[in-house]
């Protein structure tokens, strides 16, 4: 489902998307453990995939 994005969560993608490039691979797997909010609010564990897709 698409997501609307601030320009700031816009060009946070972009710079992950610069280094896949950067490295030479189509695909950025970022795994975030044990995630909490500022008020200590556990958020779980999260996989983040990035990949590029065909032209």
């Amino acid at each position: 489902m698409p997501v609307e994005l601030t320009d700031d969560q816009r060009l946070a993608l972009f710079e992950l998307v610069a280094l896949a490039v950067n490295d030479g691979t189509e695909v950025i797997r970022i795994e975030l453990q044990n995630l909490k909010t500022e008020t200590g609010q556990g958020l779980g564990s999260w996989e983040v995939v990035i990949q590029r897709t065909a032209e």
